[in-house]
């Protein structure tokens, strides 16, 4: 993945969790190959034997990355709130970073809950994600 415009970051992932996101992303018809990054959170090679080891899961926003994020933020889970953190890279190479508080109660409410904060950020967003007012 080449430093998107915007991306999505989950922290603190294990492994098996990544395993589920790159499924969910698969599930909802992405490419977790090209379209799913996980980044060792820990320090050294020694800290792969200590568990827990976390990873930083980060991909670029898309219908499919939101449906894909819902899904995963979702699954079998009571109703709870997840940060998400959001990546915003202008052309001129500045960035702007955000941390977004989702609820997670289900699917539905998790994709409507990401997409409503998303369009309140106002930074321009892919096409197709219809996000109403924001600036994309």
């Amino acid at each position: 993945m080449n430093a998107p415009a915007i991306s999505i970051a989950v922290p603190g992932l294990t492994h098996l969790e990544a395993d589920e996101l790159a499924t969910a992303l698969r599930d909802a018809g992405g490419d977790p190959d090209s379209d799913l990054v996980a980044l060792s959170e820990g320090g050294g090679a020694e800290d792969r034997y200590n568990e827990p080891f976390t990873l930083l899961a980060v991909m670029a926003l898309g219908r499919i990355t939101i449906t894909a994020l819902a899904i995963y933020l979702s699954k079998e889970r009571t109703r709870s709130t997840k940060k998400v953190h959001l990546r915003h890279r202008w052309p001129n190479g500045e960035e702007i970073e955000y941390t977004l508080e989702v609820d997670t109660s289900s699917e539905e409410a998790t994709k409507a809950d990401l997409l409503k904060q998303i369009a309140t950020l106002k930074i321009p967003v892919p096409e197709g994600l219809n996000l109403g007012s924001s600036g994309g």
